[in-house]
């Protein structure tokens, strides 16, 4: 892995610096499954998502509710309900569940990838954090302030490309602030250390 890796640094050359970047940004069949197998070997996602239901506290959803309706088809990437939804009720853009999760960071736990750049392009924040307490605060043992970026580096998603794809839309984004602080203490890089070189690889290049 680490070969594979080496690829992605500088080089002096700069035809070698171009030909670097198009491989960062379209990474090889090989890497990304070998991307997928160092994830799976790690531990359990660092984040659960609030709205996932549990054995101890189950909470149904209201798909009744058109809150919960958008929140859902972000996390399902059902573009056209969203797109409808949306269309009827343009608050929804900025809704949240109890644990203050939005759509974007619902998309972005998912790998939603069409879903993320859509809520992006409509102007979802970047920088909504979840609150201070939920259920993944009992999980962490802590006080949870989590951004979208956070989900994206922390997702386990079977699809290695789209996580990837996730990520690097969410640093695309103006102004997005790649070191944010959750409760834990850990930004998205200290994430990515973690759980994905190839990640953190991303993560480097954009602070550059």
């Amino acid at each position: 892995m680490q070969d594979r890796l080496s690829e992605f640094d500088g080089g002096e050359d700069d035809d070698n610096d171009d030909q670097q970047r198009n491989m960062y940004e379209q990474p090889s069949p090989q890497l990304l499954g070998e991307i997928l197998s160092i994830k799976m070997e790690n531990q359990p996602p660092m984040f659960v998502s609030g709205w996932d239901e549990d054995e101890q506290d189950i909470e149904h959803k209201d798909m009744t509710d058109p809150v919960e309706q958008f929140l859902t088809a972000a996390e399902e990437g059902d573009l056209h309900l969203m797109e409808r939804l949306l269309g009827e009720k343009s608050e929804l853009l900025m809704a949240h569940d109890r644990d203050k999760y939005t759509a974007l960071h619902r998309a972005a736990y998912s790998d939603k990838l069409d879903a993320c750049n859509w809520l992006l392009s409509k102007g979802a924040d970047p920088e909504a954090r979840t609150s201070e307490g939920g259920r993944d605060a009992v999980e962490l043992g802590s006080r949870c302030r989590i951004v979208p970026l956070h989900l994206a580096v922390s997702s386990m998603a079977d699809d290695p490309q789209k996580q990837y794809m996730t990520v690097k839309y969410l640093l695309e984004t103006p102004g997005i602030e790649m070191n944010a602080v959750n409760a834990a203490g850990d930004t998205p890089m200290d994430l990515a250390r973690r759980l994905s070189p190839t990640i953190l690889e991303l993560l480097q290049r954009h602070m550059k």
